[in-house]
C-alpha cells in the first residue's frame, strides 16, 4: 500500500466556496436574492473518487490507442501510469474495463460517474448504496433506473481502491491539482450570470429550489471537451464540467433543477408520456432516444435543452438566435424531434408573466396542440 493517505489536506485545501452570500428567506421571490442564495451554496470541488475513476477509464483508452482529451492532466496521467504500471497490471486493467464497457456501452462514462460522486473518498471507494435507497425526492436523480445501475456497477469500487492505492494515484491528483484550482476559479467567474440570467427567465420561486443543501461545481479535466454531466443526489446538485480549451458556463445542468418540478412531476406524467409517444416511432433508433429511453426523461432533456440554449446564446440578439438556430439543427438532426415544438412553446411562455411551474399546464396544451 503506497501513501493512501496523501490527499487528506489537499482535500481540504480545494473544497472551497465560490461566493459568501446572504441566504434569501424563503418567502422572497426577488431573483438577485434567490441567484444569491443558489451561489452560497455552490463549493468548488476536486472530486478524488471522480478523478481516480476517470483516470481508470481514460488509462483503459490509452491502452486501446483511442484519442484521448487534449488537457494536461491527460498527459499527466498517462505518464504517470506508463511509469509505474507493470504490463500485467495494463492487462488486467483493461480486461475490467472491457468487461464493464461490455455491460454498460456507451452509458458506462455517465454510470461510472453517478457511481462516483455517490461513492466514498479513496482509499476504500465504496458505493452508498443504502443511503441512496433511502433518500428520494422528486426533484432528484434517484430512481429505479439509477439504483439499478449502482448495485451493478458496485464492485468497480474494489477495483478502484486498488488502482488508487497501487498506482500512487494521490501522487498524481497532488501534481494536477493546479490545473484543477486555476478551472474552478475561472468557472467561478462564469456561473453566477448564468444562474442569474436562469432563475430570472423561469421566474424560479424560492420554494423550487429549497431542496438543494449544496451545489457541487467538479471540473473533470480528464473528460472529453464540452462534455458536460448533472445529477442531483441526497439533496447535492452536481455540475462536473469538462476539459474545455476555453472555459464556459453552459446553464444546462442547472437548469435541470429549474425544470424538475414540473417535467418530474408525477401529476403531468401521463400527459408528457402521451406527447412523447407521438414521435417515438421516429426517436428510438437515434442518439437522443438510445440515450434517454423512457418518454418522461427524453421530454424533460428536451426542455432543458431548449431552455439553456436560449438563455446560453441569449436569442434576444440576432448573433444569439444565428448560433441557437444552428445548435437546433444539430440537435434535431441527433433525435431532438420536438425541439422546435418546444421551441414555439417556449416562445409563448415567455409572453406571460407566469412562474414556469404555474405555466406548465398551457405549456403542454400547446404541445399537444401543436403536434395533433
Amino acid at each position: 500500500m503506497k501513501r493512501i493517505a496523501a490527499f487528506t489536506s489537499l482535500f481540504i485545501v480545494l473544497c472551497l466556496p465560490l461566493f459568501f452570500g446572504t441566504s434569501c428567506s424563503s418567502e422572497s421571490t426577488d431573483p438577485d436574492k434567490l441567484t444569491q442564495d443558489i451561489m452560497s451554496k455552490y463549493k468548488f470541488n476536486y472530486d478524488e473518487t471522480l478523478f481516480t475513476t476517470y483516470a481508470w477509464i481514460r488509462y483503459a483508452g490509452h491502452l486501446q490507442g483511442k484519442e484521448m482529451p487534449d488537457s494536461e492532466p491527460v498527459r499527466m496521467l498517462i505518464s504517470h501510469l506508463d511509469s509505474v504500471m507493470s504490463e500485467r497490471a495494463r492487462t488486467d486493467l483493461l480486461a475490467d474495463y472491457n468487461k464493464y464497457y461490455d455491460q454498460f456501452d456507451y452509458m458506462l462514462e455517465y454510470i461510472a460517474s453517478v457511481f462516483a460522486v455517490n461513492s466514498t473518498p479513496p482509499p476504500a471507494i465504496r458505493c452508498r448504496l443504502e443511503e441512496l435507497a433511502t433518500y428520494r425526492n422528486v426533484s432528484d436523480s434517484t430512481d429505479s433506473w439509477t439504483l439499478n445501475r449502482m448495485r451493478e456497477i458496485a464492485p468497480l469500487g474494489e477495483i478502484l481502491s486498488s488502482f488508487y492505492t497501487e498506482n500512487d494515484i494521490a501522487d498524481l491528483i497532488r501534481a494536477c491539482s493546479p490545473y484543477y484550482i486555476e478551472t474552478g476559479k475561472t468557472y467561478a467567474g462564469l456561473a453566477e450570470a448564468q444562474i442569474s440570467a436562469s432563475i430570472k427567465f423561469m421566474r424560479t420561486l424560492p420554494a423550487e429550489l429549497s431542496h438543494i443543501k449544496e451545489v457541487r461545481l467538479i471540473p473533470n479535466l480528464l473528460e472529453n471537451a464540452n462534455t458536460e454531466m448533472g445529477f442531483q443526489y441526497m439533496g447535492v446538485k452536481y455540475d462536473i464540467k469538462g476539459s474545455n480549451r476555453e472555459a464556459r458556463y453552459h446553464p444546462h445542468e442547472f437548469t435541470h433543477s429549474l425544470v424538475a418540478p414540473s417535467s418530474r412531476n408525477d401529476a403531468y406524467k401521463q400527459r408528457i408520456t402521451a406527447i412523447t409517444s407521438r414521435i417515438w416511432e421516429n426517436v428510438k433508433d437515434t442518439p437522443a432516444g438510445k440515450s434517454y429511453r423512457d418518454p418522461v426523461s427524453y421530454f424533460d432533456e428536451t426542455l432543458v435543452r431548449v431552455i439553456s440554449n436560449i438563455i446560453y446564446y441569449d436569442t434576444q440578439t440576432g448573433d444569439g438566435a444565428a448560433r441557437f438556430n444552428k445548435m437546433r439543427e444539430t440537435e434535431e438532426s441527433n433525435g431532438w424531434i420536438l425541439y422546435s415544438p418546444v421551441m414555439q412553446a417556449v416562445d409563448q411562455y415567455r409572453e406571460s408573466d407566469k412562474p414556469f411551474t404555474e405555466y406548465f399546464p398551457l405549456f403542454l396544451n400547446q404541445l399537444e396542440k401543436s403536434l395533433s
